[in-house]
């Protein structure tokens, strides 16, 4: 409840929020638990960086997703039971992603930005 509670306030603050959700997984005994949650995190932040408009919001929020769903990939390898909100998770990033095609790797989002700046 408590991370849930760190990345609510993702949709006013993303910083120190993301530290503060960070530091509460840190100490969880769970090694699997601790990914998940990671994944979690990533998750709320990407969809809190897609509703921004500020210039790198799309690089931020995608690049976001891949961690999330890299998170969850981990989850996904090291666990056989009780999967099935992780593979939900991991679809919904997938799917937000392929549904925005304004989301693109955040290198590359920079690059689009300075060359529309300039013409």
């Amino acid at each position: 409840m408590l991370i849930l509670a760190h990345t609510d306030k993702f949709k006013t603050e993303i910083n120190p929020a993301f530290g503060n959700a960070i530091n509460v997984v840190e100490p969880l005994q769970d090694g699997g638990s601790q990914i998940y949650y990671c994944g979690i995190i990533y998750e709320h932040r990407a969809k809190a960086h897609l509703g921004r408009n500020v210039p790198d919001a799309s690089g931020m929020a995608y690049d976001d997703f891949i961690k999330a769903m890299a998170e969850y990939e981990k989850v996904l390898e090291s666990q056989s039971e009780g999967i099935q909100d992780v593979i939900l998770r991991w679809n919904t990033c997938a799917r937000i992603i392929n549904e925005n095609p304004n989301l693109i790797p955040f290198e590359q989002a920079r690059e689009v930005e300075f060359t529309d700046a300039y013409e």
